[in-house]
């Protein structure tokens, strides 16, 4: 599942609030997380270390350490603006968070008695037990429950509240809530609280839950020709900065395929008929799907080709049916390939404490799959399409910012903010920058003639770069070249065109000496570079891999930098792209390593 950010264009670094887990509870990856109960989860392990201690005020239990201010000034300087340039106005993608400073929040636990002698763990359920009752103590204003503790912004009565609240079932729960103690706005989970506060208006936005972030379904931008979805969404973090509590919020944009796995099988079938089994389950691990019938997402952990939609499974109620039917009673949807192997999601330890079994099992005909593979990644025309799309301009950032703002602001999300004193401010932080004037980039000499000239508006001078000579050209005499066999007739032209392109710079690449690996594995590359590098002459390695395998890559990363350092190195996956050639000849003309000067 791949997340696609839009170009940095001066925008902040959001960072995610809801990190962390609760005592006892295991850390698991790919579970859809709950909008409030992730956050929760976090403020619980934070206030895990607190402990319940009488004061003489009345109140009980220890503060932990407040969090240090955001400090990205120098206060040794004094001034903080420059003066050459021009100003320009700028804005950031941050809001500040309007609240009073006098008032705090108060931490509760909560205890839960056994039902029938069973305890009851399932969260949803604990949500259920207290949530009538706590709106009389509190009078309709606002709290948070993770649990296990009670986040409020008045204090109840009494230090202690015990009732007796009934389940759906008819059992009956003893439920005391004991008060811990207060979090002043400098507390270390203030701006927890404030996180999970935000997260929870998100939620009413109609917005779809993938992973951490919130992505609007409904305003997807189709992508025909290439059967793509782009579905834009937001990223938000509240740090307290120098002045200011402020919100970071980023815009972002996620992959949507409309292909199922029922379609990766089919495949997979005519790719490999012999090994079927093998291929579709390397291609199906780890992949995050996508049903559509109930708006979740699954992480892929394993394939049954035992299991197909006309097996039976057992329900709650001791009841046998078929997938097949089950579907098509519940939500009324016919399975056309009842010979489909079927996909196994392993249920997190929180999707097991909301009463999910332990495996689920998926049907690939109902699961679309998400984010972009390897394939996709290499075409250059798909994307190219979605950078149209998710590469914003500077004021296209901002009016999306502003509607996301304008959305938090509607009566209907401002009534969850207001219980708590919270309020965002109605435009982005602006402040002024400057703009620096055009530096002047010296070159070598051209006909006796010194060449220099003024970058432009946009940094860019790679043109001048590449037509005229360097300022202390180094040449190269000895390298040498690894490649496999089949690909060492690509690799010949790309060298070619290297030395071509490094004239104009003033720059000799000499021929190089090419090392060919008969078969494609780890044992063949280190062989090559060993013996490339058993003399003290060879300057640069060029290295031609086929695949990006991470433990080649590796291996030969631990030789070249570790076991024998010292030479320039380069790695290239088979892409034999002309803008290639130039940047790997300014790279090793400016090169420190073997002490050239740009």
């Amino acid at each position: 599942m791949s997340s696609l950010s839009p170009k940095a264009i001066g925008r902040g670094r959001a960072r995610s609030t809801a990190r962390g887990r609760a005592p006892g509870e295991t850390q698991t990856n790919g579970a859809p997380p709950r909008p409030v109960g992730r956050g929760a989860a976090m403020l619980q392990a934070s206030m895990s270390q607190l402990s319940i201690a009488s004061s003489s005020n009345g109140s009980s239990g220890v503060r932990p350490k407040a969090r240090e201010l955001c400090q990205t000034t120098n206060k040794s300087l004094n001034r903080e603006k420059g003066e050459s340039g021009r100003t320009i106005p700028l804005a950031a993608n941050y809001f500040q968070l309007v609240s009073t400073t006098n008032w705090c929040l108060y931490h509760y636990h909560v205890d839960f008695g056994p039902i029938n002698g069973i305890e009851e763990d399932r969260i949803s359920v604990r949500k259920q037990l207290i949530r009538d009752r706590m709106r009389e103590l509190t009078n309709g204003a606002g709290f948070l429950f993770d649990g296990s503790s009670i986040f409020l912004s008045t204090k109840l009565h009494n230090n202690v509240e015990e009732f007796v609240a009934r389940r759906l079932d008819g059992g009956e729960c003893k439920i005391t809530i004991t008060f811990t103690n207060d979090l002043a706005p400098d507390d270390l989970a203030y701006l927890q609280v404030f996180g999970v506060i935000v997260r929870k208006c998100l939620a009413k936005l109609n917005l779809t839950l993938v992973g951490r972030n919130y992505f609007d379904k409904a305003a997807g931008v189709p992508i025909t020709e290439f059967n793509l979805t782009l579905w834009p969404g937001y990223l938000t973090s509240i740090r307290r900065h120098e002045h200011n509590i402020l919100m970071c919020t980023e815009i972002i944009s996620k992959v949507m395929r409309s292909d199922t796995a029922l379609d990766v099988a089919r495949s997979c079938w005519q790719q490999s008929q012999h090994n079927f089994q093998d291929v579709y389950k390397a291609a199906m691990l780890g992949k995050t799907v996508f049903t559509n019938y109930n708006d979740r997402y699954y992480r892929v952990d394993d394939v049954d080709y035992k299991t197909t939609p006309k097996s039976t499974f057992k329900m709650k109620d001791g009841t046998i049916i078929s997938y097949c039917d089950y579907f098509q009673n519940k939500w009324g949807i016919t399975i056309r390939d009842l010979n489909q192997p079927m996909l196994i999601h392993k249920s997190k330890a929180r999707e097991l404490r909301a009463g999910m079994a332990s495996f689920i099992y998926l049907i690939p005909e109902l699961c679309s799959m998400t984010g972009l593979d390897d394939g996709m990644r290499s075409n250059f025309r798909l994307m190219k399409t979605v950078a149209q799309h998710t590469g914003l301009c500077p004021q296209e950032r901002v009016n999306k910012l502003m509607a996301f703002n304008h959305r938090l602001r509607v009566p209907e999300i401002a009534q969850d903010l207001t219980p708590w004193n919270m309020e965002l401010a109605q435009d982005l932080m602006r402040f002024e920058g400057r703009i620096q004037n055009p530096m002047t980039i010296l070159l070598g000499k051209k006909d006796e003639k010194s060449i220099n000239f003024k970058v432009d508006s946009r940094a860019d001078w790679t043109s001048q770069l590449r037509q005229n000579p360097v300022f202390d050209p180094k040449h190269l005499t000895h390298w040498t070249v690894i490649v496999i066999k089949k690909s060492a007739r690509n690799a010949r032209d790309f060298v070619a065109n290297i030395r071509r392109a490094s004239r104009g710079m003033g720059v000799t690449f000499s021929e190089p000496n090419y090392q060919e690996i008969e078969r494609d594995n780890i044992a063949g590359f280190l062989q090559g570079i060993k013996d490339a590098l058993e003399t003290n002459s060879c300057e640069m390695l060029l290295i031609f891999l086929p695949t990006d395998r991470l433990d080649r890559y590796a291996a030969i990363k631990q030789v070249c930098c570790l076991d024998k350092p010292g030479r320039k190195l380069f790695l290239l996956k088979v892409l034999f792209a002309c803008p290639l050639v130039s940047v790997i000849a300014q790279e090793n003309d400016c090169c420190n390593k073997i002490s050239l000067v740009p």
